[in-house]
């Protein structure tokens, strides 16, 4: 079975809660990290829900601050035949993300999520995304998502936690680099 530890994650969040609202935020955080779980665990999605547009754009739009005019689905095949020069620069969203959040959490935080995710979920669930590029999308989504809820910040966490449930079954890879607004995101 790969390595998954759901109690490390929820004794982490906790312990290091400096206030109420990190404590019923750390609550939310295990909910969305649910399914990142059974998928490690299981190999499967759990919820299987058709793509809503209007949904992903949203999700989008929230965690980015960016602009979604259009969203170009894709299948999990497209990296490969598109190759990487396509995801160059900050367009891509775990660049995205980067830009818009890490000078907002504390060094310490950060370490001590990276640390607590990859001992908890992450070495369980390489492997089991899409692809790499999925990968590299719920890595910085469900990182900065811990980040806030340790930090009590409700409102960054009701901008991530759109993208983190909609992370299982799709992966927002960036904006076109042809098009400005159009997000390139691959379903199965």
């Amino acid at each position: 079975m790969p390595r998954t530890d759901r109690a490390a994650l929820e004794r982490f969040l906790l312990d290091l809660a400096h206030n109420q609202a990190a404590v019923r935020l750390s609550a939310t955080a295990l909910k969305l990290a649910h399914p990142f779980f059974v998928l490690a665990e299981s190999g499967q999605v759990p919820v299987r829900r058709p793509f809503r547009y209007s949904a992903a754009a949203r999700a989008i739009n929230l965690a980015t601050g960016r602009a979604v005019e259009r969203i170009t689905l894709v299948s999990p095949g497209f990296t490969f035949t598109h190759g990487p020069g396509w995801m160059v620069g900050d367009r891509t969203l775990a660049a995205v993300l980067r830009s818009e959040y890490f000078e907002q959490v504390p060094e310490f935080v950060r370490d001590y999520a990276w640390n607590a995710l990859w001992d908890s979920l992450w070495a369980g669930l390489k492997g089991k995304l899409m692809d790499d590029s999925h990968w590299e999308s719920v890595r910085p989504a469900l990182f900065y998502l811990t980040c806030f809820c340790l930090l009590g910040d409700r409102q960054k966490v009701a901008r991530l936690a759109p993208l983190v449930s909609l992370l299982p079954r799709s992966n927002p890879l960036g904006e076109s680099r042809d098009r400005n607004n159009d997000w390139v995101v691959i379903t199965d």
